[in-house]
Formats: structure tokens, sequence, C-alpha cells
């Protein structure tokens, strides 16, 4: 359970700076793996956020993890040799996302 009487820290992913995280769900629309996938290559968040709006518009599945120069998403496959890396950001940004909007402090409240 958290302590919801003290303000909550600005998100922290398991890897990537603060200049790659998007932990708002408005920004990112869902596309965890995106943002995951992304801040594990180093992208900025609006890079980042760009590739977010891009699948929104495509429509393409929440697994999305990057778009194929063919047009089709790549989506996560579990076996994947860093999929562990991932998933844990995701995990990471699900937690966020489901604490307290009110306690959030600092960059992507």
């Amino acid at each position: 359970m958290t302590d919801r009487s003290k303000p909550r820290e600005p998100f922290r992913g398991p890897y990537g700076g603060t200049i790659s995280h998007v932990p708002n769900p408005r920004d990112h629309h869902g596309y965890r793996y995106i943002v995951a996938w992304s801040a594990a290559m180093g992208s900025y968040a609006s890079y980042i956020k760009d590739r977010c709006d891009e699948a929104r518009a495509d429509d393409a599945p929440k697994d999305a993890v990057y778009r194929r120069n063919d047009g089709t998403w790549a989506r996560f496959d579990r076996t994947w040799p860093d999929a562990e890396r991932y998933q844990s950001y995701v995990d990471a940004m699900i937690r966020y996302e489901n604490d307290d909007p009110a306690r959030r402090t600092g960059r992507g409240t």
C-alpha cells in the first residue's frame, strides 16, 4: 500500500534518463512498449511522443514496439533477449499510472 500523504516522486524508469521518460498516458496513449523500447535506444521524449502519436493514428496494437520500414508494427515478443528489461519498464509505468495522480510532482505529471 502506498502512503498517499506524501508528495509523489517523478517517474524514474528502470533505465533511461529523465529526458526519455514519457509516463503520462495522455502522451503515450497506452503504447508503453514503444516508450520502453525508445528509452532503451536513448530517444528523447519528444521523439517518443511522436512515435506514440503515429501508432495511435495507425491504430497499431498496444504491444507495438516500433514501425518497420514496410509500415507494419513490430510487436513485443517475450522471447527477445531483452524482453524482461522492456517488461520491467512497462511494469514501472503501470505502477506509476495506478498511483494517485494528485501526488505526482515534477516532470511527467
